[in-house]
């Protein structure tokens, strides 16, 4: 009797809501519980799958080689590390200072100028006897015969015979030679040689820089 109306007692306490309740509750678990049996179960058959794949690849077989690629810069030359350039620089070039190629062998002296510029007393005469003497018979010391129209000039013994002198305004600037000394010719001291006296006179005695270039 106690047992019967303990059962009524349970099925009276349970209200059809909470029946529904506990079913979709029950439910719900079991797709729960299924989804994860499953997804282990698909996990494990996937790890076996690929342990069951063989390779292709015999145990005694050497994987095959790869080509190799080209090389775009094989071609140029290998540098060392403390070789390597780094951008925007350029290797040192050592020069050396060669003076056999700079210079000659046999170096030419420069010239000196062979001209030398002398304040000199300038003055005029002819082969009358009254400049040149009782003794002028028309020959210079240098033993040139004068003629008509002849220029050269008397200078002291310490320049040679043959010697060009440049005087200004005679012979029209243009050199002369030295063909006769003269008694009162010493020193810084020349005669210009005219024809006649008269034009000789004319000169009458002047102080210039005349060029004289020495005969060897």
């Amino acid at each position: 009797m106690e047992l019967k109306l303990l059962k009524e007692k349970l099925i009276g306490s349970f209200k059809p809501a909470s029946v529904v309740m506990l079913c979709l509750t029950g439910m719900i678990m079991l797709l729960i519980y299924q989804s994860i049996g499953f997804s282990r179960k698909g996990q494990m058959t996937y790890l076996s799958s690929l342990a069951s794949i063989k390779p292709d690849v015999q145990d005694n077989q050497a994987p095959p080689e790869l080509p190799e690629l080209p090389e775009p810069f094989a071609s140029l030359p290998k540098l060392a590390n403390d070789e390597m350039a780094t951008p925007f620089s350029r290797p040192a070039i050592e020069t050396r200072y060669d003076p056999a190629i700079d210079l000659p062998k046999n170096p030419a002296k420069p010239k000196k100028s062979e001209w030398k510029t002398v304040r000199m007393r300038v003055t005029g005469y002819c082969p009358c006897k009254k400049c040149c003497g009782r003794s002028a018979k028309g020959i210079t010391a240098s033993g040139h015969k004068i003629s008509w129209g002849n220029r050269f000039v008397a200078a002291p013994k310490n320049i040679p015979f043959g010697s060009e002198i440049i005087i200004p305004g005679y012979n029209n600037g243009k050199p002369v030679k030295v063909l006769d000394r003269g008694r009162v010719i010493k020193g810084n001291r020349l005669d210009v040689f005219y024809n006649t006296h008269h034009t000789a006179g004319n000169w009458g005695t002047k102080y210039l820089n005349v060029k004289i270039k020495y005969s060897k």
